[in-house]
């Protein structure tokens, strides 16, 4: 698969290469694509990979000593310790040279006592010489308190933490209808290695072949990222399951999975922290973390679409019956999953429509109390402004006026937008019908058809 995106990335790599030392976290879900990152990072530069397998200690350090010979050319034999190793390498060659550690974690998971040698090797040879060196690795939480855990022994030596994330829908679009792409991108998500996998043939077929499918990766992949993180998986799999099927507040997953509020916080807290799941709060509410309207959602959406489709259907699909499984996607694939992917989209759109709304958002969200949801909204306080907007995917129903005037009913009832310029939009992906309201800002297809007047 070509390289795409990931020009940020790439650019703040490059920074932290002009440093004269550096020390790079690189973390993020499986197959999101750390790894193809890296390599086109080091592609032309002196640097040394080296990929951690899950085996006994000594092992590991006989395959790294392996690869410092064919790296510097030099027989290096076999080294005994880590320090050693370590600084075998920092003398190697001359000059600026890259290490690279991938999947970093199986080298401290098992034997505790690591973190604080390399913390010794850090602080005495490596942050003295022109080197860059980056850890990379998928077991998120454990990865994650390397540099957030202040009992880390590398807590505050690295000098840079990249997060990779799923792709965005910008950076994945290849010239598909737009409603082909919003569909392929609800069910891959963005993830690199799930994009690989998928044919140039209905979307459909693909789901059937490659997601519907025991003998594919990604049949099961969901419940192995749950595995390389949790111990009690069953546990889990139920609350991502309840989430899936729409449970979204804390009283409604608990009733869902018959846990008590006050146990399931900490599997939410775990979830949130390994990166599976996301609490969200309306825009309005200025503290986050002590707001009581929190709505949990799955973070990434190829893990969403599993747990809605393929997850409550494992016996029939294992058994070679997918007929249940295609059948619920048939009927809830676009109103259970689709509709949120592309109200996800038409918020990450607003950042850039200064232009058509008229002002600069400082926070984009969504609202909802215990009577009125509203997809979009972008408020700036100090210009006392708000965008709020509908979003509707209706493939083949235009939006009119019932769509805006309900949304306006909507918006009068909110205290928390009173003395605000309130400018209204709509989202459509089939353009629009009778709306001949200039004040209103329209989206269709993922573009601008008509900015703010006002």
């Amino acid at each position: 698969m070509e390289f795409i995106g990931r020009k940020e990335e790439l650019r703040r790599l490059e920074k932290e290469y002009s440093r004269r030392t550096s020390f790079v976290l690189i973390t993020g879900r499986r197959r999101v694509g750390k790894t193809r990152l890296i390599n086109e990072f080091i592609a032309g530069k002196d640097a040394m990979y080296f990929l951690v397998t899950e085996q006994a200690d000594a092992d590991v350090l006989a395959d790294f000593s392996a690869a410092l010979s064919r790296y510097s050319g030099k027989p290096q034999g076999r080294f005994d310790d880590w320090r050693d190793a370590m600084k075998a390498f920092v003398m190697s060659k001359p000059g600026k040279k890259i290490l690279v550690i991938d999947e970093f974690q199986n080298l401290f998971r098992k034997n505790e006592s690591f973190l604080s040698l390399m913390q010794d090797v850090w602080d005495g040879t490596m942050s003295q010489e022109e080197l860059m060196l980056i850890v990379c690795g998928s077991h998120v939480s454990s990865m994650e308190s390397l540099d957030k855990n202040r009992r880390s022994p590398l807590y505050g030596r690295i000098t840079r933490h990249l997060v990779i994330r799923p792709l965005p829908f910008e950076d994945v679009r290849d010239g598909l209808p737009y409603t082909d792409e919003v569909e392929r991108y609800a069910v891959l998500g963005g993830i690199p290695r799930y994009m690989e996998l998928f044919d140039d043939v209905p979307l459909r077929d693909n789901v059937e072949d490659n997601v519907m499918n025991p003998s594919s990766m990604l049949f099961d992949d969901p419940r192995v990222l749950l595995g390389d993180e949790v111990r009690e998986v069953a546990s889990y799999m139920s609350i991502m399951r309840a989430i899936a099927d729409g449970n979204r507040k804390l009283s409604d997953i608990s009733s869902a999975v018959q846990v008590p509020s006050t146990t399931l916080n900490a599997y939410l807290r775990r979830l949130i922290e390994m990166g599976m799941v996301v609490r969200r709060v309306p825009v309005t509410d200025c503290n986050p973390s002590k707001s009581r309207n929190g709505l949990y959602t799955i973070s990434d959406y190829y893990t969403a679409f599993w747990f809605r489709f393929v997850f409550p259907y494992s016996s029939e699909v294992q058994s070679g019956d997918p007929s249940w499984a295609l059948s619920e996607y048939d009927q809830h694939f676009i109103d259970k999953h689709v509709s949120f992917v592309f109200e996800d989209l038409c918020r990450a759109m607003v950042p850039s429509m200064s232009d058509a709304i008229g002002f600069k958002p400082a926070r984009v969200g969504s609202y909802w109390d215990g009577k009125t949801e509203i997809d979009v909204m972008a408020i700036n306080p100090v210009l006392k402004a708000v965008f709020v907007a509908e979003c509707k995917y209706h493939p083949n129903n235009p939006v009119d006026n019932h769509v805006l005037n309900s949304l306006k009913r909507k918006v009068g009832g909110i205290r928390e937008l009173d003395g605000y310029k309130i400018v209204y939009g709509l989202f459509s992906v089939s353009g629009f019908d009778h709306l001949d309201d200039e004040d209103v800002v329209l989206v269709d297809r993922g573009e601008v058809v008509r900015i703010c007047s006002n």
